[in-house]
């Protein structure tokens, strides 16, 4: 039994996620590095190389394993390609949960019937449940879906003791479901700052030899796309805003990544007699820095269910000015009023006169620039740790 100045065991905390991403590992790293935490990532499935946004196999380029506690579990779904709520089943998982003697499960995503039944086995066996949705309202869902989510999500956020919000949209998302107050914490949405920021000081200064690079002229301010060629993001109607703009005379279009639509953007360019837009494929984690330090904007026009859009917190640590839609979950946060401009999803008129305006006012552009570095600086990997701590009833 401790004495009255042994030190109280680590909370033994259970992370249930359905793969590994590079997007989660850095929180990971920093809460297994918490003294009073003792983690466990359990993960439904392996780090398959195949991602289907992109539509190839993806080298991250960064080891999704090092430097925390994981366990791989088995899927035994039928469908494990295929995106709905059985895409992942893990009774191994599961029982894990039950047996593994756990303080606490952290779950991300009610997508999936794991991340479902963790919340579960978790109560049953009294465990403190965190769960953390990145889910928003914004966009059209019919009455029926609506109505489904409602009775669902509104019992199984029951679940859980804390709920964790990683924005004001996804705080209001939660709300809507009748979750009380008390049971909100934030944990911001973050990327890693320091190694970005790294990055960012070490290409400073290269910004002609990294446009040569991509077969951009020196003298081309840069309108830089990054992420996965799929309906969601609408990469097709940006490069047929880029076409509308006067910008088109004296800017380029980079367009990183890959994925089902890229074809029809190429195409697209071609057809509007574009010779100014560069595909550069998919560049992972050690790459996508060269694009973000010779790009003056970031554009991330999504339609629907772009939830965060982590790519503008990677952009602002390179100084990028940001141009995104109104369904991007990151909007309020840290773009709106702040470093760039908010344009509605549907309207491709809106997405060429923002990018116009910044074209054509030096100032404007600057002072977003100059923004962009001070806003990130605050949204951190430290305050998503104190946010955990918080709804773990651990001290700051």
């Amino acid at each position: 039994m401790p004495g009255p100045e042994s030190p109280a065991p680590a909370c033994r905390l259970a992370v249930v996620v359905h793969r590994p991403v590079p997007y989660y590992v850095a929180l990971y790293r920093q809460l297994a590095a918490q003294a009073d935490i003792d983690l466990t990532v359990l993960y439904c499935s392996g780090g398959e190389r195949h991602d289907e946004g992109y539509g190839q196999a993806v080298d991250w380029g960064v080891d999704l394993m090092a430097g925390y506690r994981s366990r791989v579990f088995r899927n035994w779904s039928p469908w494990p390609d295929r995106p709905g709520f059985l895409r992942y089943v893990t009774p191994g998982l599961l029982w894990a949960l039950l047996v593994g003697g756990y303080d606490a499960v952290y779950a991300h995503s009610l997508n999936y019937a794991t991340t479902a039944l963790a919340l579960l086995a978790a109560r049953m066996r009294g465990r403190r449940v965190l769960y953390r949705a990145d889910a928003y309202n914004l966009g059209e869902r019919s009455g029926a879906k609506r109505a489904v989510r409602r009775a669902v999500y509104s019992r199984t956020f029951r679940l859980a003791d804390r709920l964790l919000y990683i924005g004001t949209h996804n705080r209001a998302f939660y709300t809507a479901f009748g979750v009380p107050e008390s049971k909100l914490v934030p944990v911001p949405f973050v990327v890693d700052n320091a190694r970005f920021a790294a990055e960012a000081d070490r290409l400073a200064g290269q910004t002609v030899e990294l446009k040569r690079s991509f077969g951009i002229p020196a003298d081309r301010r840069v309108l830089l796309f990054t992420g996965k060629f799929q309906a969601k993001k609408q990469p097709v109607r940006l490069v047929e805003a880029f076409a509308r703009t006067r910008a088109r005379r004296d800017w380029t279009l980079l367009m990183v990544g890959d994925g089902e639509l890229r074809p029809a953007a190429e195409q697209c360019a071609t057809a509007l007699g574009l010779d100014n837009v560069v595909f550069a494929g998919f560049l992972n984690q050690n790459e996508v820095g060269r694009a973000y330090a010779c790009a003056d904007v970031l554009a991330l026009p999504s339609a629907y269910q772009e939830t965060w859009g982590l790519v503008v917190n990677e952009a602002m640590n390179f100084r990028c000015a940001i141009v995104v839609s109104d369904r991007v979950g990151c909007a309020p946060d840290l773009v709106e009023g702040i470093c760039g401009l908010v344009v509605p999803h549907d309207d491709i008129q809106a997405l060429a006169d923002a990018i116009d305006t910044l074209a054509a006012d030096p100032a404007l552009l600057a002072r977003y620039q100059a923004a962009a570095p001070e806003r990130i600086a605050q949204w951190r990997l430290p305050q998503a740790v104190a946010g955990i701590r918080a709804a773990l009833g651990l001290p700051a």
